[in-house]
Protein backbone atom coordinates (compact mmCIF):
# COMPACT_ATOMS: atom_id res chain seq x y z
CA UNK A 1 0.00 0.00 0.00
CA UNK A 2 2.86 2.36 0.80
CA UNK A 3 4.36 1.78 -2.66
CA UNK A 4 1.05 2.66 -4.31
CA UNK A 5 0.70 5.86 -2.30
CA UNK A 6 4.30 6.84 -3.04
CA UNK A 7 3.75 6.14 -6.74
CA UNK A 8 0.60 8.29 -6.81
CA UNK A 9 2.40 11.06 -4.92
CA UNK A 10 5.19 11.04 -7.51
CA UNK A 11 2.58 11.17 -10.24
CA UNK A 12 0.93 14.24 -8.73
CA UNK A 13 4.26 15.99 -8.32
CA UNK A 14 5.17 15.31 -11.95
CA UNK A 15 1.78 16.36 -13.32
CA UNK A 16 2.78 20.01 -13.41
CA UNK A 17 6.02 19.34 -15.27
CA UNK A 18 6.61 17.83 -18.68
CA UNK A 19 4.84 14.64 -19.74
CA UNK A 20 6.29 11.45 -18.35
CA UNK A 21 5.64 7.74 -18.48
CA UNK A 22 5.83 5.77 -15.23
CA UNK A 23 6.11 1.99 -15.41
CA UNK A 24 6.24 -0.62 -12.65
CA UNK A 25 6.58 -4.38 -12.78
CA UNK A 26 6.52 -4.99 -9.04
CA UNK A 27 2.88 -4.27 -8.27
CA UNK A 28 0.57 -6.12 -5.90
CA UNK A 29 -3.15 -6.82 -6.27
CA UNK A 30 -5.50 -8.46 -3.80
CA UNK A 31 -9.19 -8.88 -3.15
CA UNK A 32 -11.40 -10.15 -0.36
CA UNK A 33 -14.93 -11.47 -0.63
CA UNK A 34 -17.05 -12.38 2.38
CA UNK A 35 -19.92 -14.74 1.67
CA UNK A 36 -22.19 -16.91 3.78
CA UNK A 37 -20.45 -20.11 2.63
CA UNK A 38 -16.80 -19.06 2.84
CA UNK A 39 -14.47 -16.08 2.74
CA UNK A 40 -12.27 -15.73 -0.34
CA UNK A 41 -8.89 -13.97 -0.32
CA UNK A 42 -6.83 -13.68 -3.49
CA UNK A 43 -3.30 -12.21 -3.78
CA UNK A 44 -1.19 -11.58 -6.86
CA UNK A 45 2.42 -10.34 -6.97
CA UNK A 46 2.51 -10.14 -10.80
CA UNK A 47 0.99 -6.77 -11.59
CA UNK A 48 2.34 -4.56 -14.37
CA UNK A 49 1.21 -0.93 -14.59
CA UNK A 50 1.91 2.20 -16.64
CA UNK A 51 0.78 5.79 -16.20
CA UNK A 52 1.07 8.40 -18.95
CA UNK A 53 0.84 11.88 -17.41
CA UNK A 54 0.51 13.69 -20.74
CA UNK A 55 -2.59 11.81 -21.85
CA UNK A 56 -3.75 11.11 -18.26
CA UNK A 57 -4.02 7.38 -18.97
CA UNK A 58 -3.61 4.40 -16.65
CA UNK A 59 -3.08 0.85 -17.87
CA UNK A 60 -2.44 -2.28 -15.85
CA UNK A 61 -2.29 -6.03 -16.38
CA UNK A 62 -2.76 -8.80 -13.84
CA UNK A 63 -2.26 -12.43 -14.78
CA UNK A 64 -5.23 -14.53 -13.66
CA UNK A 65 -3.00 -17.57 -13.13
CA UNK A 66 -0.88 -15.53 -10.73
CA UNK A 67 -3.57 -15.30 -8.04
CA UNK A 68 -3.06 -17.35 -4.89
CA UNK A 69 -6.19 -18.23 -2.91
Amino acid sequence: MKKVLFFLFCLLMAAGSSAQLFITRTGFASFYSKTSLEDILGKNQQLYAAINTEKKELAFMVLMKGFEF
